[in-house]
């Protein structure tokens, strides 16, 4: 995961603290976080990842997964390879794959930032977080987009 430092969030002090609110909130397991490339979203989230806080120390996993320029597949496969899901699932179908990611995120709470989610992404990330939205378990989902995400539920926008 690569490092960040405050120094990098220059001009993000609010949103790192709308940020921290939400992860307080229980009831949020998506912060979706959109804007023009080089806005510092990902220095937002990899400082997220990098900091212990009080507000933070629900979370027993911190997971980084970078979506540029990969398939979905390799995505899910990326997260997988950093939860303890068994070696066999991991060569499942995506729908599997996936399944296996959440029933993780019950067992474990994850703190799981997917950073650059592409267009060519979006209809298969809609699909995984409603599933992810559906079930029960207290891990987080922060990804960030140049596009907005369109995710129905309870998904956060900053």
């Amino acid at each position: 995961m690569p490092e960040a430092t405050p120094d990098q969030l220059i001009g993000r002090s609010n949103d790192l603290h709308k940020i921290l609110l939400d992860l307080r909130n229980a009831d949020i397991k998506i912060i979706l976080l959109d804007g023009q490339s080089g806005a510092g979203k990902t220095a937002l989230i990899n400082y997220l990842l990098s900091v212990r806080s009080s507000q933070q120390d629900r979370f027993t996993a911190r997971i980084f997964q970078s979506c540029w320029q990969e398939s979905w597949t390799s995505v899910i496969t990326g997260v997988a390879r950093q939860l303890p899901v068994s070696e066999a699932m991991r060569f499942a179908n995506i729908e599997v794959l996936e399944q296996a990611v959440i029933d993780s995120a019950s067992r474990f709470n994850v703190l799981l930032a997917l950073d650059n989610v592409e267009p060519q992404h979006h209809d298969y990330f809609q699909r995984f977080a409603q599933r992810w939205l559906a079930a029960e378990h207290n891990s987080v989902i922060t990804t960030t987009s140049i596009q907005p995400l369109n995710v129905v539920g309870d998904a956060v926008v900053r």
